[in-house]
């Protein structure tokens, strides 16, 4: 940088470098008149006519925007023989530096691509393509804002690419297909380079890479959109496949929008954290096999005691217990009165007394004749015989 730049305009100071990069430097400078703090990128010396007019024509694009996710441009000059373009100075860090030192996670990372994405929406509504869209270009301001810089490269959706021949614009590892083969770049170009930073943000590495850019490059051209579980073993599949959908090689298959890539991711990652709480309530409200068996509306509840042990136990026939020995008793009595009746009615049969009809039989019993009890014969003598009872007369009468 030579002297006479370091006031430019009698109005922009220079203090110290912010970057360089081919073929333009960034500087922070203090505006001396509105007292602040501004960033300023300088065109070198060096660089071609060609090149000095896509600055010139970039940084009328840029002005003309205004989103709070979009770098403001305040002002556009020539300073000799060298352009400068003077933008808002955001005091923070890239998320190249952040993601260098581990410091984005999940969730900063997503609030990151949808503040990236609004600002490319924005650009989008108002036909303008970034082309160069990469965590270096990604502002985090100390605040919390996120701003989205870069511009320098941006260009009219229907205006005539710049480029110098041979030399791709932007970072071939975060470049779409169809800019490095040369075609024209629309938004879908954009939404393949937020993609590409969504998978260094989410994997922790490039989503191409390779020993140079010819390799890189032909990555991107010839293979297919990288899997993000290649980065980060456990990535849900679902947030796999929203990556993938936005490296698609073919614009066409690649989301309408910036805004809706970045929907997509998140609703992949509720997806993939509703899906364990979904299978664990299912299982919970699925029936268990006892209640399949009795269920609670149709059986109580029963307390199920242990069995006696086998010491307690008794054999069949022989428990003690007094019911058990009430009803022997009862049968042993019914039985023996069954028994008397039943002997009293062969006495009786046996006998004939007290029938009045009855006559003598010739086939009456031995010691009997005629109803007259007869002693047999050698036996006993009348002495001692029992005496017979009179006819007719009752027992106990």
């Amino acid at each position: 940088m030579s002297q006479a730049l370091t006031l430019v305009a009698d109005r922009y100071r220079f203090l110290r470098p912010l970057g360089a990069g081919e073929p333009t430097s960034l500087m922070l400078a203090e505006d001396e008149l509105l007292r602040r703090r501004v960033a300023v990128k300088l065109l070198h010396p060096d660089g071609d006519e060609a090149t000095a007019r896509r600055l010139l024509r970039v940084a009328k694009i840029g002005a003309s925007l205004n989103h709070p996710n979009l770098v403001i441009v305040f002002d556009t000059l020539l300073n000799e023989s060298e352009l400068v373009v003077v933008m808002e100075y955001v005091e923070g860090e890239t998320l190249a530096r952040a993601l260098e030192a581990g410091e984005v996670g999940r969730a900063r990372g997503l609030e990151i691509l949808r503040a990236v994405a609004a600002g490319l929406d924005h650009a989008h509504e108002h036909g303008v393509v970034h082309r160069d869209v990469r965590p270096a270009n990604i502002l985090l301001g100390r605040n919390g804002v996120v701003k989205l810089a870069g511009l320098g490269i941006a260009h009219s959706a229907d205006s005539t690419q710049t480029t110098r021949t041979g030399a791709p614009l932007g970072s071939v590892s975060y470049m779409a297909p169809e800019q490095l083969m040369g075609e024209k770049s629309t938004p879908a170009s954009d939404v393949y380079g937020l993609a590409a930073v969504a998978f260094e943000v989410l994997g922790g590495r490039r989503a191409h890479t390779g020993a140079n850019s010819m390799a890189v490059v032909d990555q991107v051209v010839s293979a297919h959109a990288p899997d993000l579980r290649e980065a980060w073993p456990e990535a849900p599949p679902e947030v796999a496949e929203a990556l993938e959908q936005g490296m698609a090689r073919d614009p066409a298959q690649r989301p309408a929008g910036a805004g809706v890539f970045v929907d997509g991711l998140s609703d992949a990652f509720a997806r993939a954290e509703a899906a364990p709480a979904s299978i664990a309530t299912e299982a919970e409200a699925a029936p268990k096999a006892e209640e399949i068996a009795e269920p609670a509306a149709a059986w109580p509840s029963v307390t199920r005691l242990p069995p006696p042990p086998a010491a307690a136990r008794r054999a069949p026939g022989r428990d003690g217990s007094p019911n058990r020995r009430l009803a022997i008793l009862i049968s042993v009595i019914a039985l023996a009165l069954v028994a008397g009746g039943l002997a009293s009615l062969l006495l009786r049969g046996g006998s004939g007394a007290g029938d009045p009809t009855r006559k003598g039989s010739s086939k009456q019993g031995p010691g009997v004749v005629d109803g007259q009890a007869q002693a047999p014969a050698g036996g006993a003598s009348g002495a001692n015989a029992p005496d017979a009872a009179p006819p007719n007369a009752e027992a106990g009468g």
